[in-house]
Parts: C-alpha cells; sequence; structure tokens
C-alpha cells in the first residue's frame, strides 16, 4: 500500500507523427493499452511544436509526409531541448537501402516498416525507452560525482595548506631536536603529494570541459628544472634512493605553462620514485628534438608487462595529469622500455634554442 502523498509514477510519453489519421488511431490505441501516454500530430511542423512543448521519452516518425517530410522533422528535432537524447523511430512503407540511409543521416535511431505490428511496437518503444532511461540515470550519476568531486577538493584545500605551511614552517625551526626533522620531512612529503593529487583533480575535471588551457611563456628548461628539484630530492632521501639531472641545453627556452610543467615533472619524478627500489636512482634528463625538447624521467623499477605501455597513463591522478596537461601544450607523451628493466616517461613540448 502506498504512502500517503507517494506520487504516482509519471506514464512514458510517445509522440506519433503521421499524416493519416488512421495510423495515428492504430498506433495511439496499441500504445495505450500497454501504459504510454500518446501525443499525436499530423504534419512536422505541429510535432516540433509538441516536442518542444513536452520533451517526449520517444519519437514514432512518419517518412512521406507533405509539406515538411520525416528527414526534415527529426533534422530539426534533434536541434530543439533534448533532441539528442530523445530516441526517434521511423515509420515507413519503404524497405529500401537509400532511404534507411538518408533516414540515419537525417538523425533516425531505429525503423518500423509498415504495415507495424502491434507486438513489434511495444518491444521497439519499451526497449528504446529503456535505453534512454539507462543514459539519463547515468548522467545523473556523473553529476552527481562531479559535485561530489568539487566538494572533496574544495574541503581537502583549506586544511591541506595549513598543514604544508606549519610544516614548512617547523623545518625551518633551527631548534627542532634531530630526531623530529625526519618525521616533518615526512609531512612535508605527503602534504606536498596531497596538494598534487588535489591539483590533478580540478585540472582533470577543467581538461574534460576542454578548459584546461595552459599560460604560455618563455621559460628556460634548466631554472625550471631545478626548481622542482628540492623537494623532489627530499623524497628521494627519504625513500634512500638518488636522484640524477642531466640537462644537455639549459638554456634551451620552452613556451609553456611554468606551473603545469612543474606539476608535470613532480609527478612524473614521483611516480619513478614510487617505482624504483631503495638504493637505486631516478634520472631526469633531456634530449634535443626538432622544435622540440623532450624532458626524460627513467626509473629502475620492473620491467613493464607485454601489454600496451600507454596504458600506464590510467594508473593514478598524477599520470592522467601529466597527459592531459601534455596534450593541452600541443606536445605528445609516451612510454619507453628500458633493458633490462625500468621504462621512461618522456614528453616533448615546443622549445627554441638560445
Amino acid at each position: 500500500m502506498s504512502g500517503i502523498g507517494a506520487k504516482t509514477p509519471r506514464a512514458e510519453t510517445i509522440l506519433a507523427v503521421d499524416d493519416t489519421p488512421m495510423n495515428l488511431r492504430l498506433v495511439e490505441g496499441c500504445l495505450q493499452s500497454s501504459g504510454y501516454r500518446v501525443i499525436t500530430a499530423g504534419d512536422g511542423p505541429r510535432a516540433l511544436e509538441l516536442f518542444a512543448a513536452e520533451t517526449p521519452d520517444l519519437v514514432l516518425l512518419d517518412i512521406a509526409m507533405p509539406g515538411m517530410d520525416g528527414f526534415e522533422t527529426c533534422r530539426r528535432a534533434r536541434a530543439l531541448a533534448g533532441g539528442m537524447e530523445t530516441p526517434i523511430v521511423f515509420l515507413t512503407a519503404l524497405d529500401d537501402l537509400t532511404t534507411h540511409r538518408m533516414a540515419l543521416e537525417a538523425g533516425a535511431d531505429d525503423f518500423l516498416t509498415k504495415p507495424i505490428h502491434n507486438t513489434e511496437l511495444i518491444i521497439r518503444a519499451r526497449s528504446l525507452i529503456r535505453v534512454k532511461r539507462l543514459f539519463e540515470e547515468i548522467r545523473r550519476v556523473n553529476r552527481q560525482k562531479e559535485r561530489l568531486t568539487a566538494f572533496v577538493v574544495h574541503d581537502l584545500n583549506n586544511p591541506l595548506m595549513g598543514i604544508l605551511a606549519n610544516a614548512e614552517l617547523m623545518a625551518r625551526d633551527k631548534d627542532l631536536p634531530e630526531r623530529a626533522r625526519g618525521s616533518v620531512a615526512q609531512i612535508l612529503s605527503a602534504s606536498e603529494a596531497l596538494q598534487r593529487m588535489v591539483a590533478s583533480l580540478i585540472d582533470l575535471r577543467r581538461s574534460e570541459d576542454g578548459e584546461l588551457k595552459p599560460f604560455l611563456e618563455e621559460l628556460e628548461v634548466g631554472p625550471l628544472i631545478d626548481d622542482v628539484m628540492p623537494s623532489a630530492e627530499r623524497r628521494a632521501e627519504a625513500r634512500r634512493q638518488h636522484l640524477v639531472v642531466e640537462v644537455g641545453d639549459a638554456r634551451a627556452v620552452l613556451r609553456a605553462d611554468r606551473d603545469q610543467v612543474r606539476r608535470l615533472l613532480e609527478n612524473l619524478i614521483d611516480h619513478a620514485l614510487k617505482r624504483s627500489t631503495p638504493g637505486s636512482s631516478v634520472r631526469v634528463f633531456t634530449r634535443g628534438a626538432a622544435g622540440a625538447l623532450e624532458i626524460c624521467v627513467r626509473d629502475e623499477g620492473p620491467a613493464l608487462p607485454a601489454e600496451d605501455p600507454e596504458a600506464l597513463f590510467e594508473n593514478g591522478l598524477g599520470l592522467a595529469f601529466c597527459r592531459a596537461a601534455v596534450a593541452a601544450h600541443g606536445g605528445r607523451i609516451a612510454v619507453e622500455r628500458t633493458q633490462p628493466s625500468g621504462c621512461t616517461i618522456v614528453f616533448s613540448l615546443p622549445a627554441r634554442a638560445v
């Protein structure tokens, strides 16, 4: 027994369009007997009016109508609000390939050949509306996920900045006992890693929306890499690892976004340190290329699995951000296997020699 005030589920609305009244009555009777709400139109312009007013769950559309035919009606319906998500099925007595091709080009999702069989009509309507409902649910879940991500990022950022600022202050305290310095270094390292994760989350959302646009300026590659090294060396020391830096042309000039390239390097170095064992080395070096500069980060970790090495970029926020940031710069990023083990991640950005 339903509770007081419970809402009755809304019957799905189907818009049937045909210039023959008898055809409309047959379709309407069949669908109504299966619990659907049916609205009808005898021509294209009226169908578009009803579509805009009702946003139906399914459209059954005759092709051969005087004035605006079914192809044109379909094209115009697709341009209306909700038009791209609403399934449109053409009703036609024509069963040739040319008609089917024209229907697909106009935006049809399916066909029913006249005379229409009631069972086939109900099955087709049910399956297409179910797909539409599933698509709507996926979009709803994605919107919830985006809102949750935004909340998490916002709520993490403020306390994280407080932790980082206090850890940096403690690290500069000359009176801090030696045994505490290691703990402060670990707090700093963990806080910086969290800060990169939050920044990567923000930028990945911007990338999905097409809004990750780099602020381009001319940057000398040597000072840029030097700027990243202090925190990277601190992380390497905490893991009993070594960083080796070899910059071929320190004065080569990149045209890039300073903050994004800095985080690119930080994430790639962090990934290499995590892949490598204690006592091993991570090498950061550059290679020249025509009109570009390649920046490489090589680890001594385990050999990559046999499958596509580019799948590495699907593992974790840091590498996903790296791929998005390089793409936003119009550069390229790739994974190279090294022998007998380890790998090198290489990204190239537009550059000029000085």
